[in-house]
């Protein structure tokens, strides 16, 4: 599955991009347009006063949906919305958050008011559900670093769960197996893993850090390496509960393929502990070839066709 995703925090004036959800680029991204129809898009929603908003606020989007977050100043409470840019309604609205405009830290010896610069939301989703995770920044002119709360919104296709966190940076979340997600902290080289009800499953999970990785419980997942040598490309069983292998084997794709070839993996279905791939190849001269790989994920066993 192929996702994009980006984001804007209008006091910062960034417009970025990254993945997200283990994913890759989107050939079709979305346009966020400008802040004030985004913000008239948000009040018409809430039927709220666009005065009554703070000049902070964050937006991203994923495939074809934009995601939206602000303050307003009577409630103090996140407002958070998910559109769908194509069919142009709203998907999912939420104001359960209150937030907070200032907070005091530490830093060093002393102790210092740090004050709300934007929010970031992010969005992800799975076949039954999604998440989003609203990570508000904080701010001090005299200290020059940053502070982070988060306000995360679990969906499971029915109904809400919500969690709320403070870690140091932002948090990112990717899909992973069944029902649950992977957050990780931004830097971070491990992830916590969660069900859709916001449910702690697993801590400190070994993050993958590339998108050919696809699980097979929570715990584990197979992993497609990049080429070790001409033709030959590494296929793993691994565990990230330690991050070791179960098993680790050589796979000769084809006998021609150069060290620079592009490769990308996709799952495409499975019988019982036998799983099949599909590896794009795509030389430097732009030959493409595709070749199916039929995984015992249990053994590392395979064909090729």
């Amino acid at each position: 599955m192929t996702k994009k995703l980006f984001y804007l925090i209008v006091s910062v004036v960034a417009l970025c991009t990254m993945n997200s959800c283990g994913s890759d680029d989107s050939d079709n991204p979305v346009d966020i347009v400008t802040e004030d129809s985004w913000i008239s898009r948000i009040c018409n929603t809430f039927s709220l006063n666009i005065n009554d908003y703070y000049d902070y606020w964050g937006a991203s989007g994923y495939d074809n949906k934009v995601i939206l977050a602000n303050g307003r100043k009577a409630d103090d409470k996140i407002y958070v919305a998910v559109y769908d840019t194509i069919r142009n309604d709203v998907i999912y609205k939420d104001a359960h958050f209150d937030f907070l405009k200032s907070m005091e830290a530490n830093y060093y010896e002393d102790r210092y008011t740090y004050s709300l610069t934007g929010f970031y939301p992010i969005y992800c989703e799975n076949d039954e559900g999604f998440v989003i995770v609203v990570n508000a920044h904080y701010g001090s002119e005299k200290t020059m670093d940053a502070k982070f709360l988060q306000k995360i919104i679990f969906n499971n296709g029915s109904q809400n769960f919500y969690l709320e966190k403070s870690a140091y940076s932002d948090i990112i979340p990717y899909i992973w197996y069944k029902d649950s997600y992977l957050l990780r902290v931004k830097g971070n080289n491990y992830a916590d893993c969660y069900n859709d009800k916001g449910q702690l499953l697993y801590q400190n999970l070994h993050y993958p850090n590339d998108n050919n990785t696809f699980p097979i419980s929570y715990t584990e997942y197979i992993d497609f390496g990049n080429n070790s040598s001409l033709g030959k490309f590494q296929i793993g069983r691994k565990n990230a509960t330690n991050n070791e292998y179960e098993w680790i084997i050589d796979v000769a794709l084809v006998e021609d393929a150069s060290n620079d070839t592009r490769v990308t993996y996709t799952y495409e279905s499975q019988s019982d502990d036998v799983w099949t791939f599909i590896c794009k190849m795509v030389a430097r001269d732009g030959t493409i070839q595709n070749k199916h790989i039929h995984l015992n994920v249990q053994t590392g066993e395979y064909t090729i066709t």
